[in-house]
């Protein structure tokens, strides 16, 4: 909302407890967050309308949630967020779709502005950015576009109309595994989540589910065999806002209004793909075990990879079953068994 201060709170998952929490004295709200690759340093930006260079981008102490340096300023209010993997470089969106890449010094304290452009303005939507494992990519939605820009001076490779013109993209994100970059949207009731693979830039509309207008955030299992989707209830505050697909069958998965209330902002799977963590509308954060956890080459999730894991890829070899496709290509093949087989007797 539009209170002031704002406050930024970083949890400890091992014991359920607050680690440290930012205190934003300014900022009516906080658009976008993003952990550095070590884990030591937290980058946010919202609405801050206290300084004349515009809205700050803000770096912080992760272990103590002190302050620690400006990285730059965005013109309006702050919707995305990105670290490099190397940690050498942040990237910021704004809503009106002004992109800006910053370039650390020696030090957390020390950032440059090294590029700036515009994507479409998406209005009251977050524009918002994710970037490729490599880092040499950054996806941007906004309107019904998802725009691919080469780093870190952002250039302009290509543009993908994703969605209709009546539909507005409100979320991205790219698969660890860099085939895929998912983009939901909202404008439209249930709202669909698309998929657009990386080899071709094809685009597959993913099965709607029985969600409401938005899409408010998506994220990928570490091996991209599924993909989260999270929002609101449908406009009669019934259905579903929890929802996962299979990225290589497109198959709706599971969807869940279980513990989720009215609306999702956010949502995201731990970095091991156990668990999934999702901010409620009434200010909880939420963990819940990932329901398609497996160990790789478990196809029957008993946590041992043995014969009975090997049978099953043998007896649907050639086909389409998404238990047995354990690389999520859609279809069961010799990359399925070597998975089975290089990792055999694990977990036994």
């Amino acid at each position: 909302n539009y209170s002031v201060p704002a406050q930024t709170f970083i949890w400890d998952f091992a014991s359920q407890s607050v680690q440290a929490r930012i205190d934003h004295p300014t900022a009516s709200w906080i658009g976008a967050l993003a952990f550095s690759p070590n884990g030591n340093y937290i980058a946010t930006v919202g609405r801050d309308l206290s300084y004349d260079e515009g809205r700050p981008i803000e770096i912080w102490d992760a272990n103590t949630g002190d302050w620690v340096a400006f990285a730059g300023f965005l013109s309006y209010n702050g919707s995305g967020l990105a670290f490099s993997p190397d940690g050498q470089y942040l990237y910021a969106a704004a809503r009106n779709g002004e992109l800006k890449a910053f370039q650390r010094g020696a030090s957390w304290s020390e950032w440059t502005e090294i590029a700036q452009t515009n994507a479409p303005d998406n209005a009251l939507t977050p524009v918002q950015i994710a970037l490729s494992p490599d880092g040499s990519r950054l996806a941007v939605g906004s309107q019904q576009y998802v725009q691919i820009y080469r780093t870190p001076y952002l250039t302009l490779d290509r543009e993908i109309t994703v969605a209709p013109a009546s539909e507005r993209i409100m979320s991205v994100a790219w698969s660890p595994d860099g085939r895929y970059i998912a983009a939901g949207v909202r404008e439209v009731q249930p709202a669909p989540v698309y998929l657009i693979s990386t080899g071709d830039w094809s685009v597959r509309r993913l099965p709607t589910a029985q969600n409401g207008y938005e899409i408010y955030s998506v994220s990928f299992t570490p091996d991209g065999c599924y993909v989260l989707g999270a929002g609101s209830q449908n406009d009669e505050g019934s259905g579903v806002n929890l929802m996962l697909w299979h990225t290589g069958s497109s198959a709706l998965a599971a969807q869940y209004n279980d513990e989720t209330l009215f609306l999702i902002q956010a949502a995201a799977f731990s970095p091991d793909g156990r668990y999934i963590a999702y901010g409620r509308d009434d200010g909880s954060l939420v963990v819940a075990n990932n329901p398609f956890y497996r160990r790789a080459g478990d196809v029957n999730r008993d946590g041992c990879v043995d014969d009975a894991d090997l049978l099953t890829v043998l007896f649907n070899f050639g086909g389409t079953d998404p238990t047995a496709d354990l690389n999520c290509d859609g279809i069961v093949d010799d990359a399925d068994l070597l998975i089975v087989l290089f990792n055999f007797g694990s977990g036994c």
